[in-house]
C-alpha cells in the first residue's frame, strides 16, 4: 500500500458538493483500499452504484446500529487482506505458465473493443455491476442467472467471451463450464471462460484451470484487471 494510502473509507453515498462515489473512484486510481459506502436504500439504484464505486460492503443508513459499524470495519479489514493475498497468488500462478497446453483455436481475428460477451452471475446487482461497464466500452452483452441458463443461452447464440462466476444455483460455473468443454469437442471450438470468484486460493485456480476455464479474476472486480485479460485472449492466437 503507497504511503499516504488510508486503510480503510468509509464514505457517505451522497454528499454536499457530489457524490462519494465521485470521490472513491479518484483516491481509487492512485492506490489499493477497502471501502465501505452508506446509502439510503438496500437495494436498486444506490446500492449499485456503491459496488461499482468498488465497495466491499455498503450499509444503509437507516439501519446502522451502535455495534454494527465497528463488526463491519473488522469484516471488511479482514476481507480485504484476504482479497489482496488471494491477487497475488493469482497473478504468481498465471504468470508461471498454468495456462499453457489449452485446446487449440484462434481468437486473434476477433475485435477485442467489440465483443458478444456472456455474463453468468446469480445475483442481479452484481451482474449489473458487469453488465453496465461493459456495455459502455461496446460490447454486447447477454446475462444469465445460472449454469443451466448458460447452456440454454450458449446453444442458441454465440458468443466471443464468457464471464463465469463459480457459486450459481442449479449448475454452477464448474459444472457448466465442463459442459461447454464437452460441447466444443464437437465442434473443435474454444471459447475464452473467465472464472469471477470471491474463493481463489491457490487450490482454487489451479481447480478453475482443470475444470477448463483459462482464466480468473476476484471479486471485487478490477475492470482495469479484466480488459487486460480480455486483450490478451484476443490479441494473439491461442
Amino acid at each position: 500500500m503507497a504511503e499516504n494510502c488510508p486503510e480503510l473509507i468509509l464514505a457517505d453515498l451522497y454528499l454536499k458538493d457530489g457524490k462519494g462515489t465521485d470521490l472513491l473512484k479518484a483516491e481509487k486510481g492512485t492506490c489499493s483500499f477497502p471501502m465501505v459506502v452508506m446509502v439510503d436504500c438496500g437495494s436498486g439504484q444506490d446500492a449499485a452504484e456503491a459496488i461499482m464505486a468498488g465497495a466491499l460492503e455498503y450499509l444503509v443508513k437507516s439501519e446502522i446500529g451502535d455495534e454494527d459499524l465497528p463488526l463491519v470495519v473488522g469484516r471488511v479489514l479482514r476481507e480485504w487482506s484476504h482479497i489482496m493475498a488471494r491477487k497475488h497468488i493469482e497473478k504468481e500462478l498465471f504468470q508461471c505458465g498454468e495456462r499453457s497446453g489449452k485446446a487449440a483455436g484462434s481468437n486473434g481475428d476477433k475485435n477485442p473493443s467489440s465483443l458478444r460477451i456472456l455474463v453468468a452471475e446469480d445475483e442481479v446487482i452484481n451482474r449489473i455491476v458487469l453488465e453496465d461497464p461493459l456495455k459502455e466500452a461496446g460490447h454486447k452483452v447477454c446475462g444469465a442467472k445460472n449454469g443451466e441458463k448458460v447452456m440454454e443461452v450458449f446453444k442458441n447464440e454465440e458468443f466471443d467471451l464468457i464471464l463465469m462466476d463459480i457459486r450459481m444455483p442449479v449448475m454452477d460455473g464448474i459444472e457448466a463450464t465442463r459442459a461447454i468443454r464437452t460441447r466444443e469437442k464437437e465442434t473443435g471450438s474454444h471459447i475464452p471462460i473467465i472464472a469471477i470468484t470471491a474463493y481463489a486460493l491457490e487450490e482454487d485456480i489451479d481447480r478453475f484451470i482443470r475444470s477448463g476455464m483459462d482464466d480468473c479474476l476476484v471479486k471485487p472486480i478490477d475492470f482495469d484487471e479484466l480488459n487486460e485479460i480480455i486483450e490478451r485472449s484476443f490479441s494473439a492466437p491461442r
